[in-house]
């Protein structure tokens, strides 16, 4: 986080304060939304991925919801103190997707917890508003900071069709093109199989998810082996011409 941080106070209005905070257990409330014609969309150096440390002099790290709306609700002025999220530019981007059709994004997450679009895919919903190599703040009402890549897979696939994501595109992003663990969003069913499949990039392991959809009565067309040492994990031996697992590369 920035280490300068700033102290606003918004004075409520008949509209009320004009903003939409996310809280997180893990870390502080994130600003997701700023209302038109409100306090908030009139103080200048207020923006959407700011992070609010304190809200009326309280943490809002594992602050609940309902907390952070009673402290709204019960004062005609808050004060917040922010700290701005790495340099760049945020925006909201919200995809609205019809019964069936894929979101068409891989991500993943570095070693600090930050969430990153990896790769977006030809054909899915995200393509042409989403870019390859943006952080992920938030997707809805989740904050995607200091998050684990199971976690950021069980947040993005939990979702409904319609999804809202706040990304930022960090100026200090140095173009690296090593690979990140990253996972392709899919609609879960019970005949859905997930393959946690470790690559060797650079002589260091990434994981990577992949889930193959089942048509009904096909099989996975895949042999796995696996060894009686503990230590070992299952490899993919053979890949059979035909089978769900082919099929979806």
């Amino acid at each position: 986080f920035n280490s300068a941080n700033r102290i606003r106070v918004l004075e409520r209005s008949s509209s009320g304060y004009g903003i939409v905070l996310v809280t997180s257990p893990n870390c502080p409330a994130m600003i997701t939304e700023i209302l038109p014609d409100t306090p908030a969309a009139s103080c200048p150096d207020l923006h959407v991925g700011d992070i609010v440390t304190k809200l009326n002099g309280i943490e809002t790290t594992g602050m609940p919801p309902e907390e952070a709306v009673r402290l709204f609700q019960a004062c005609s002025e808050v004060q917040l103190e922010l700290d701005e999220y790495v340099d760049g530019d945020v925006e909201l981007v919200t995809i609205d997707r019809k019964e069936g059709e894929k979101l068409g994004i891989e991500v993943g997450t570095d070693d600090a917890g930050n969430a990153w679009v990896n790769k977006v895919l030809p054909g899915g919903t995200a393509e042409g508003l989403i870019s390859p190599g943006t952080q992920i703040l938030a997707v809805n009402n989740n904050v995607t900071m200091n998050i684990s890549h199971g976690e950021l897979v069980n947040v993005i696939l939990q979702q409904p069709p319609k999804i809202s994501f706040i990304l930022k595109t960090s100026s200090d992003n140095d173009g690296d093109d090593e690979e990140m663990p990253f996972i392709t969003d899919h609609n879960p069913t019970d005949d859905n199989m997930e393959i946690k499949e470790d690559s060797l990039l650079e002589e260091e392991m990434q994981l990577r998810h992949v889930v193959v959809e089942r048509k009904d009565g096909e099989q996975y067309g895949a042999e796995i082996t696996k060894t009686d040492d503990p230590t070992e994990r299952p490899i993919i031996t053979k890949v059979m011409p035909s089978g769900a697992i082919p099929r979806n590369g």
